[in-house]
């Protein structure tokens, strides 16, 4: 069942953190013959171990090799960890329910404490029936969740994670908001004439699966492509082209692409968590963030009028939780909103990275650059932290960098994260760091 730390030190509150990465998005990923290995999406769980401080249990379908390295240098207290001990299936909520003995050992290790926060990936079915399940198991525990524990509102949390849904909402609630002109298709002929009807007006488009995530599911069509005879057969490819819904979209060509994350808890007013600018490989696929100060002074008022008018919709449709609201910026200058995303994501753990070592007003002194796959052939993470002995996050400098995803290790590659004074010298740390774990 997994691997297990030392009881925990008795406290009156106390957060568990449950990473459901996979879960958030079956509805897509079932087309999909292997996508715990064609994707990085279980990966990402190890970006759970940063949220909510010290004093929680994280619960994971595998044990990290660099959580006792990052304890080490974090000095958490009363931190632990709950493994399953597999990669299997897209549900560790349902696993959570279905193995009695581990839902069990969750209770004991819960009941000393009487008030519970729960920080998971996103809202889903399972975890709401999980939580269900440990407030009755817990009668006399105050039990939250981040995310809210309504069965009522779950569809609100799918319905904005979706293209169209997103699509939907912000041109019906705002029509100063601008968004790249698209094509709802049902079916895969709908599809292919979409694509042949935006190249025939001499635009490249890109075909985006509703409930895509990090650049899966999408697909760019370039008017200026040698060889645009087979695109037919591309698109019968595609996975889940015959069973899921698409948008076909007019392709913009991205100068800037930076992404607001809010929260909102329930009846108060949205929170604007940070700003960062989304790094994007091969112009479709999310490669990582950074973070750094006036990272779009030029368009900064724009940016966060549209975020405060789109963070308030949410709150009053019921919303509950952390999102953010991806935009684009062309380089006409044009700001376009392209997607929101309701849930935690490739951004929150660096904001929380930041805030744990440097406080509220990081921003105004403080860089960082996130790279969630960097190739590193075959390396243990020992070999790593071995190569990069001289680069890793030093308190004393407050610089360096923090190993973030391991788990991919087994497929070659591995999530680094680099903090300096400034964005160059950030860079400078990943280069430094992929020539050392290549050389």
């Amino acid at each position: 069942m997994g691997k297990y730390i030392d009881d925990l030190k008795s406290t009156t509150s106390y957060t568990l953190v449950i990473a459901n990465t996979m879960e958030s998005f079956s509805q897509h990923y079932k087309y999909y013959d292997n996508p715990i290995e064609q994707f990085r999406l279980p990966y990402f769980a190890d970006w759970t171990l940063w949220w909510g401080g010290d004093n929680k249990l994280v619960i994971l379908p595998y044990y990290p090799d660099h959580f006792e390295f990052i304890k080490d240098i974090t000095k958490w207290k009363n931190t632990d960890i709950l493994s399953t001990g597999t990669f299997d299936g897209f549900s560790l909520c349902q696993l959570l329910l279905d193995n009695h003995a581990l839902f069990n050992r969750i209770v004991d290790k819960l009941t000393k404490y009487s008030n519970i926060k729960i920080i998971p990936y996103a809202l889903t079915k399972e975890l709401l029936e999980f939580i269900s399940l440990l407030k009755k198991a817990l009668p006399k525990a105050i039990i939250s969740c981040e995310a809210g524990d309504d069965f009522n509102n779950l569809w609100i949390r799918d319905y904005l994670d979706s293209k169209i849904g997103c699509r939907y909402l912000l041109a019906s609630f705002n029509k100063n908001i601008l968004m790249p002109n698209a094509i709802v298709c049902l079916n895969k002929d709908e599809v292919i004439n979409s694509v042949k009807s935006f190249l025939k007006n001499g635009e490249s488009c890109i075909i985006k699966s509703n409930f895509g995530e990090n650049g899966t599911g999408n697909y760019v069509f370039d008017i200026n492509s040698k060889n645009r005879t087979s695109f037919d057969l591309e698109i019968e490819n595609i996975p889940g082209i015959n069973n899921e819904t698409f948008v076909v979209e007019k392709f913009v060509e991205a100068l800037f692409s930076p992404s607001f994350e809010y929260r909102i808890e329930t009846n108060t007013e949205p929170e604007f968590l940070y700003a960062c600018d989304q790094i994007i490989s091969d112009r479709v696929c999310f490669s990582g963030i950074s973070i750094s100060q006036n990272q779009y002074s030029s368009c900064y008022r724009e940016l966060l009028s549209h975020g405060l008018s789109i963070s308030h919709m949410l709150r009053d449709i019921g919303y509950i939780g952390v999102f953010d609201i991806d935009f684009l910026i062309n380089k006409e200058g044009e700001v376009y909103v392209t997607e929101i995303n309701t849930r935690r994501t490739s951004g929150t753990f660096v904001h929380d990275i930041l805030l744990f070592f440097f406080g509220t007003e990081y921003i105004r002194y403080k860089s960082a650059i996130s790279i969630d796959e960097i190739e590193c052939k075959t390396l243990t993470f020992n070999e790593v932290e071995d190569r990069l002995s001289l680069l890793w996050f030093n308190n004393k400098y407050d610089c360096g960098l923090l190993p973030t995803i391991t788990s991919s290790l087994r497929t070659g590659a591995i999530g680094l994260l680099a903090i300096a004074d400034d964005k160059d010298t950030c860079q400078n740390y990943i280069i430094e760091a992929n020539k050392l774990l290549n050389m």
